[in-house]
């Protein structure tokens, strides 16, 4: 990956680095780079949808997984399934 960052440098004391008010903070930075790595801002316009999957722990013992169905803008289905309880549906639309 190319990048045109300014860094400061750490060799010696006869370096000149550049002025560290015209650095960019850390999270332009880090902002920046993830834009460009999800394919930049018109590509992030372009998702209307996505799926999450993990897992819920209830009281530090209960665990189990859960997966989250979300369409834009305003439509999601959340499943909860415990093997041995019960699965719980949740759907949501703003209105």
């Amino acid at each position: 990956m190319s990048s045109s960052l300014p860094l400061v440098s750490s060799k010696g004391a006869g370096d000149v680095a550049p002025n560290v008010a015209s650095l960019p903070l850390a999270h332009q930075v880090l902002e920046k780079l993830h834009t460009q790595a999800l394919g930049g801002e018109a590509a992030i316009q372009k998702v209307s949808s996505r799926i999450e999957e993990g897992t819920f722990t209830v009281f530090g013992k209960l665990k189990f997984p859960v997966e989250v169905f979300a369409k834009a803008p305003d439509k999601r289905v959340v499943v909860y399934a415990h093997a041995e309880r019960a699965t719980v549906l949740q759907a949501s639309t703003a209105t």
